[in-house]
């Protein structure tokens, strides 16, 4: 579906309306396809019980009925996401669901991070010694900067989200910080590994592009002072083609990495 949304990069202004095409069609593939196969499993059932003694008399073995069972449902989330993008191209309402779903994401995203800064410093909650925890936080970080990728703050955003999307990547990066600070400790006592390699690329990459949006944020921030009302600021994203960057280690991890370990 991805790709399928990039293909139709030529027919959009900017990168940012790839993300949106390519995340409304994951968002309604799912949906539906959770949707269908709710109704196939009811449909399923009822015709296993209207028909149960020619299935029992005809099939000895069960798993055979199980396993058409489980491929259908495999058919169904395999073909739904190709209808739904034949349907969308042509006419679907809300074709910016995306973007309300990855603002809303963004609004849990700075909670959950506000709450792990506060509760760091609380037993059993350190990143440098409790790994479970400095998985969970490295996980939050990366949800949160792929996140900001979808949330089109230049489409119809609230005062609140705009105020949310000027704090969100200050306190993001005060928390990347700290992560990143935890994985040098780990390194130094642990060692290096290629997971924790991995983990230095992706934790500079995303502390950069958390920078540059503070400083696009604030370019956008300096007009407020020919602005009359405060709703009418406008933040710009110039960072969406940051995800080449992101692309560009993806395939160093992925191609040259693993030449060097065994």
């Amino acid at each position: 579906m991805t790709t399928l949304s990039f293909n139709e990069y030529k027919n959009y202004k900017n990168i940012s309306e790839v993300f949106t095409f390519s995340a409304n069609m994951i968002i309604y593939s799912v949906f539906y396809s959770i949707f269908l196969s709710i109704i196939f499993m009811i449909v399923f059932v009822f015709i296993i019980n209207l028909f149960k003694d020619f299935f029992i008399n005809t099939f000895s073995d069960t798993s055979l009925i199980i396993n058409i069972f489980v491929l259908f449902i495999f058919y169904i989330f395999a073909f739904t996401p190709f209808i739904i993008y034949n349907i969308y191209k042509k006419d679907m309402k809300y074709k910016n669901i995306s973007i309300y779903f990855s603002r809303i994401m963004m609004y849990i995203s700075l909670y959950n991070i506000v709450k792990y800064l506060f509760t760091m410093t609380m037993p059993y909650n350190s990143p440098y010694d409790i790994r479970i925890n400095f998985i969970l936080y490295n996980v939050a970080i990366t949800i949160g900067a792929v996140n900001l990728f979808f949330v089109r703050i230049d489409y119809k955003a609230s005062i609140f989200t705009k105020i949310v999307y000027i704090i969100f990547p200050v306190i993001t990066f005060i928390f990347n910080i700290i992560i990143f600070s935890s994985l040098l400790y780990r390194i130094k006592e642990y060692g290096i590994s290629p997971n924790k390699l991995t983990l230095i690329f992706t934790n500079m990459i995303i502390l950069v592009y958390f920078i540059l949006t503070i400083i696009d944020n604030i370019k956008s921030l300096k007009k407020l002072g020919t602005i009359k009302n405060i709703k009418s600021i406008i933040l710009t994203n110039n960072r969406s083609c940051y995800v080449y960057v992101y692309g560009i280690i993806a395939f160093i991890i992925c191609f040259i990495m693993p030449l060097f370990y065994s």
